[in-house]
């Protein structure tokens, strides 16, 4: 997404947007990054080409939502390595948590043949994804950076 502004596009049911921007893989399909409201947060995680739902990480379970926002962008997503909470000073912010309102991040990291996006929680020092019907963590991770 370099020069590229990213922005968000509420989904409208039916067509993912022809920009939207893709944040890996799950069991084959193609995932794009999205983000919802859910229990006070707002929070990032990957939109299923084929089934066009959104699954977020939260509460050591995925939650899947069809009411959410697609991230677009006429530029690729450019990722950096990062671990244990920490993020570069241009990491994307794309939501919030439930307490405190935290900054929540878009992260990524490869787990059996997927490679699947969700939430960075700097306090929480991990990157959570929704694989299947549970929340998975890891402390090594991608971030969506600017």
């Amino acid at each position: 997404m370099k020069d590229e502004i990213p922005f968000w596009v509420t989904f409208d049911g039916v067509n993912l947007p022809k920009n939207a921007v893709v944040g890996g893989k799950y069991k084959g399909q193609k995932v794009f990054i999205g983000r919802a409201h859910h229990e006070g947060s707002l929070t990032p995680g990957m939109v299923l080409e084929n089934e066009k739902v959104l699954v977020i990480p939260w509460g050591c379970v995925s939650n899947r939502k069809d009411d959410f926002e697609i991230l677009c962008s006429e530029g690729d997503a450019n990722w950096a390595i990062a671990d244990s909470g920490s993020y570069p000073q241009n990491a994307f912010r794309c939501g919030y948590s439930e307490v405190y309102s935290e900054p929540l991040y878009v992260g990524r990291y490869k787990y059996e043949e997927s490679l699947v996006c969700g939430k960075i929680q700097p306090s929480h020092q991990v990157c959570y994804i929704a694989y299947e019907e549970k929340e998975l963590n890891s402390n090594r991770y991608e971030i969506l950076v600017l």
